[in-house]
């Protein structure tokens, strides 16, 4: 499952893994450490078909201001305009991302 998830990054969003990849579970956003400038694919662990985490707590500093939210998160860390690319779907923004969109793969 993940190897076609890459792959559909690297065809049709020109994501490039030179600098490495970070993969991360959507349920745990708050709770993990997020490095803007690499390429990130977020992935609800449902589509992975791992448990879902439980007790994430947000990580102090730039992850914890102001709520556990995970859409927060993404927003303090990238532009508003920071494209993202949906899986099966067209992008969006940082700043158009909804609760919703976290229920399928995003690419940033």
């Amino acid at each position: 499952m993940l190897d076609g998830l890459v792959a559909e990054a690297r065809s049709r969003w020109g994501m490039n893994l030179s600098a490495g990849l970070q993969v991360i579970v959507a349920e745990s956003l708050v709770g993990t450490p997020l490095e803007a400038s690499r390429p990130v694919l977020i992935v609800p662990a449902s589509v992975l078909g791992v448990p879902t985490p439980a007790g994430i707590q947000g990580l102090p500093g730039r992850h914890r201001v102001g709520s556990q939210d995970p859409l927060a998160v993404l927003g303090r860390l990238y532009p508003h305009d920071h494209v993202v690319g949906r899986s099966g779907d067209g992008p969006t923004t940082i700043g158009d991302l909804t609760a919703a969109d976290l229920d399928h793969p995003l690419y940033l």
